[in-house]
């Protein structure tokens, strides 16, 4: 019959789709139905990366307890997700009197000393993606409205300077993020923060590699990635 003709069953399943998208992005917006798809999206990317990461993290922490004799973990107190403080957890790769050990260089400027934090996500404590966490006495971890979102491993601040940037120039990064994620529906979200980690390696490889320019917010002046912000920084005057 017409009915049944495959362009109508093309156009059936077609408008299926859009009418349980439109679903999927309606619920979306409740707060609840966000932080379940955000989980669902860690937990399944945590499961992805784990059969690469989990031997990398295994090969670095025995090389710096062969190196230096101690345990090659450390956790240290972070502000997180409405103010809690929680333990965030990194490769040890600085010695008792603060200096970097040369069995650890290459893990601390390619950023694998942060992997074991893929721990802290597994726990609900951060996401992959959000605002870096930071300590307990530094005002950047009290701003109202970064207390609003989970603390991540990377995000627009860690792709957009890394350690080149103060403490102003990551809050205007993390404002525009949770703007961005306000805003965003379902598709987008995921689409946005899988984007995020991606570029995160491809982030890190060009700041150790290129003097890559960008322009610091809200000033106008260029930095370079790799080198230090030596500039006296203000508190965050993002609120």
């Amino acid at each position: 019959m017409y009915i049944f003709s495959p362009m109508n069953i093309r156009t059936l399943h077609k408008n299926i789709a859009k009418t349980a998208f439109s679903l999927a992005n309606a619920v979306w917006y409740s707060q609840k139905s966000k932080y379940i798809c955000r989980r669902a999206f860690d937990l399944a990317t945590v499961a992805i990366v784990s059969p690469i990461a989990v031997p990398i993290i295994a090969v670095t922490a025995l090389s710096i307890k062969l190196c230096n004799g101690q345990s090659p973990f450390f956790s240290q107190s972070r502000i997180g997700y409405n103010g809690q403080s929680f333990q965030i957890h990194k490769l040890k790769t600085y010695d008792d009197a603060g200096n970097l050990l040369k069995c650890a260089q290459i893990a601390r400027r390619s950023k694998l000393d942060e992997l074991p934090q893929l721990w802290n996500v597994v726990k609900g404590e951060m996401s992959l993606v959000g605002p870096r966490p930071h300590l307990p006495d530094e005002p950047i971890s009290h701003l109202p409205w970064r207390l609003q979102m989970m603390p991540g491993i990377t995000g627009l601040g860690k792709i957009g300077g890394g350690n080149a940037i103060g403490h102003t120039e990551e809050a205007v990064f993390d404002r525009r993020y949770k703007k961005q994620c306000d805003k965003a529906g379902l598709g987008r979200f995921i689409t946005m923060n899988a984007g995020l980690v991606i570029a995160t390696p491809l982030a890190i490889v060009k700041q150790r590699k290129n003097a890559v320019s960008y322009q610091d917010a809200g000033h106008g002046t260029e930095l370079q990635f790799g080198q230090k912000n030596n500039r006296r920084q203000p508190k965050p005057s993002v609120v």
